[in-house]
């Protein structure tokens, strides 16, 4: 991680989801690494591509993020 350049993006009011597990973003080889939910890092390649083509918002970042995101279900308890 150390051979990354990374540049913090914060969000303007949005807020970024916090995935399950970042491995799964390094394996996907999404370099984004959420500190907060109002503040994330992005390798600045990703973050050039993202920023010249007018996609760097949270809503697109979310994207991204959401698909690492594990859905976890609890049974309620049961009143007996």
């Amino acid at each position: 991680m150390k051979e990354f350049r990374w540049v913090a993006f914060t969000s303007l009011g949005e807020k970024f989801i916090l995935p399950d597990s970042l491995w799964l973003l390094l394996e996907q080889q999404l370099l984004l690494l959420p500190v907060r939910p109002e503040l994330i890092l992005i390798e600045s390649k990703l973050y050039d591509q993202l920023s010249d083509s007018g996609r760097l918002n949270a809503e697109t970042l979310n994207i991204f993020l959401k698909q690492t995101v594990r859905e976890h279900y609890v049974d309620p308890p049961c009143n007996a």
